[in-house]
């Protein structure tokens, strides 16, 4: 684990790439795709989940740091008004199931430290917040094709905590597919927002990245 994430380097004009072939603006999710995809695939290098969770003890581990990020990640969302007004709650958090599975497993979910600030992405309004919010959902969707491999390795260990890689349950799929709808009205409402969006993203991406990577 990394204390403290190395500057951020971000190039907002990314975010104006164009798409080849197409004769129309791009929605901000698919900016978002294409603009963070390196960043995302740097992430899951360091990370290298499911494969480097091989014990209670690494799954343990691995609650923990995230929860230490998370937490005081989806804090900074509440600093923000505008989440009801684009039909998003902000109070329905990733980091409480992380608690709910590290208390599962015995750990005060209480007692475990927030990361640093200087860890945290930077979210100084809220296309920044949304941006953020973005990585957090997507890691939401993803976690669920990496369930069956940790089950298969921790069998009944995990069994009454998984609710973070289960993502949304049921509701994941859909919820995904409503945020992204969120994301491409607020890109088409508020295209000068774009970069700040696409920034978020980034600095979330990075910061998770250093303080994740075993």
């Amino acid at each position: 684990m990394t204390d403290l994430a190395p500057p951020i380097v971000i190039r907002p004009s990314l975010a104006l790439r164009e798409f080849p072939g197409r004769s129309i603006r791009p929605t901000l999710s698919m900016v978002l795709r294409t603009a963070t995809e390196a960043a995302h695939k740097d992430v899951e290098r360091r990370l290298a989940l499911p494969d480097s969770i091989h014990s209670l003890r690494d799954y343990e581990n691995c609650l923990r740091s995230f929860y230490q990020l998370y937490r005081p990640l989806e804090a900074q969302f509440l600093k923000f008004s505008d989440w009801t007004s684009i039909g998003l709650d902000p109070n329905s958090t990733l980091s409480a199931r992380l608690a709910a599975d590290l208390e599962a497993l015995g750990i005060s979910a209480f007692e475990v430290l927030d990361a640093p600030p200087a860890a945290l992405p930077q979210l100084s309004n809220f296309s920044r917040a949304l941006g953020a919010c973005y990585v957090l959902e997507g890691s939401a969707l993803g976690s669920q094709f990496m369930l069956p491999q940790l089950q298969q390795t921790l069998g009944n260990a995990m069994t009454e905590a998984d609710s973070f890689f289960c993502g949304r349950g049921t509701e994941t799929g859909a919820f995904w597919k409503r945020f992204r709808t969120t994301l491409d009205l607020y890109g088409e409402s508020y295209p000068e927002k774009v970069d700040d969006v696409v920034c978020g993203s980034l600095a979330t991406f990075s910061a998770i990245g250093f303080w994740m990577q075993p």
